[in-house]
């Protein structure tokens, strides 16, 4: 993972899609390479017993040209022809898978699809199930919490409060974030950002720096003074993008809070974080609070607060920061476009505390529910081409979870839940903050296969 491919475009408005027309419109196909001329060599007599062009020989010792050295010679040159056409088949071979890897590279971010709805999931082998020993990680689990503290009453005070007093409170609780495939560092699959939340070693960043999971990779912290430890996931709720993670480590200096909702639009702000990588660990940025309470068109649950404050690759879980060195924010996202500059968002320090602290008690976010599938948004563009609704195409079905009731099966579409329309994951987590452990909904859902849409009730569960 890289933290740069967490950083996409965002909310920003799409060009029109051409109307598909089945007359003109084609599936991607392999450019065809046309024949090359490979050029001949020059003919090379073949070695063996030394060989004189009669048309240069003396003319006291002609050598006879004979039928027989001519045959040879002829053979030889065949040879070698076949030899050059099969290394020319080769070479356009090469080239043209080449070019059909380009042609698909340079079409990845294509929004329709040359293949039907269905081959978009592909089924994967089953797997042996594992078995492993029971690990007790309760000693991961404490009683910390974030406070949010108000803002001072001198805030005003610019002699006291600026750019540099505020970086020098927060750098050192900035920590550096590197994610290994394995313990000997080999490979680095991304990189971060984060903030220390309390001395006991409990530090907040985004759950896409860590790859939304426990153990995907090797997780190092370099704090501000250099010093590096190796640290485990305490729990990370992939709705707000906000991880916890732990390392064995004393004289931390832990960030101070403040309450997001205290902050005000045009209110000077500064990211501090590792834009680029490690190697610029500790970077200011400086911006304003361009506004507040965004909503982005991503998987989670969150009202942004929106700066023009540089927020880089690298930056991902690290301190937005006011004047007083208070954090009022968590950097998760920007706007990469070239039609847009200075759009970051950061998630609010009341959304941290929430998340934050129940991760820290428990390892997962109290009452949230689940249905029960893992799948892909359909997008309207791929609907539209694949004449299926919008909604969540599923690729698998929990066992044990609410919709392994044999009713739902992979390559549905949940199209609704009771009353709310889904189109997204944002639109299902929507939906489930109505919704407590045991309550009954039920589900609308559109099956590929019979073109026909159906319902079924689930018994929600708990999303541990």
């Amino acid at each position: 993972m890289n933290d740069e491919n967490m950083n996409l475009p965002l909310n920003q408005e799409p060009k029109p899609e051409p109307e598909y027309n089945p007359e003109i419109s084609q599936p991607l196909v392999t450019p065809e390479i046309p024949e090359q001329s490979i050029p001949q060599p020059p003919y090379t007599p073949p070695t063996g017993a030394p060989y004189t062009s009669p048309y240069n020989a003396p003319s006291n010792n002609p050598q006879p040209y004979t039928a027989e050295r001519k045959k040879r010679g002829a053979g030889s040159k065949v040879m070698l022809t076949l030899l050059w056409v099969l290394l020319g088949v080769f070479s356009i071979a090469i080239i043209g898978s080449c070019g059909y890897y380009i042609g698909l590279k340079d079409n990845q971010d294509l929004p329709i699809r040359d293949n039907p709805i269905t081959d978009l999931l592909k089924p994967t082998e089953p797997t042996e199930p594992q078995t492993t020993e029971a690990v007790d990680d309760s000693y991961l689990f404490g009683d910390g919490e974030i406070v949010l503290n108000p803002y001072p009453s001198d805030k005003g005070d610019t002699s006291k409060y600026n750019n540099q007093s505020a970086f020098e409170k927060v750098s050192p609780s900035a920590v550096g974030i590197m994610c290994y495939k394995n313990e000997e560092k080999e490979a680095l699959m991304g990189q971060g950002t984060g903030i220390i939340v309390n001395t006991d070693g409990y530090i907040v960043t985004n759950s896409h720096v860590i790859g939304d999971s426990k153990s995907a990779y090797i997780i190092n912290v370099i704090l501000s003074d250099g010093n590096s430890y190796f640290a485990e996931v305490v729990g990370f709720d992939t709705r707000t993008d906000l991880a916890v993670i732990k390392i064995k480590a004393e004289g931390l200096v832990p960030a101070e809070f403040a309450d997001s909702d205290l902050a005000s639009i045009g209110e000077d702000v500064i990211a501090v974080g590792n834009p680029g990588g490690i190697e610029f660990q500790n970077t200011l940025t400086r911006g304003v609070i361009s506004a507040k309470d965004r909503t982005l068109d991503l998987s989670t649950q969150v009202k942004y607060i929106q700066t023009d404050a540089a927020i880089n690759p690298g930056n991902s879980g690290g301190p937005l920061s006011n004047l007083c060195g208070q954090v009022i924010g968590v950097n998760s996202a920007k706007i990469a476009s070239e039609e847009y500059e200075g759009m970051g968002f950061a998630i609010p320090s009341r959304t941290v505390k929430e998340v934050v602290d129940d991760l820290i008690k428990q390892g997962y976010v109290s009452d949230r529910v689940k249905i029960g599938v893992m799948g892909t948004a359909i997008s309207a563009n791929e609907a539209k081409y694949n004449n299926v609704p919008q909604g969540i195409l599923v690729s698998e079905v929990i066992e044990g979870g609410p919709c392994d009731n044999g009713a739902v099966e992979p390559n549905d579409i949940v199209v609704a839940i009771d009353d709310y329309e889904i189109k997204s994951f944002n639109d299902i987590y929507t939906a489930l903050t109505n919704y407590r452990e045991g309550d009954k909904a039920t589900l609308k859902l559109y099956r590929i296969d019979t073109e026909e849409y159906f319902e079924t009730e689930i018994v929600l569960q708990a999303d541990r």
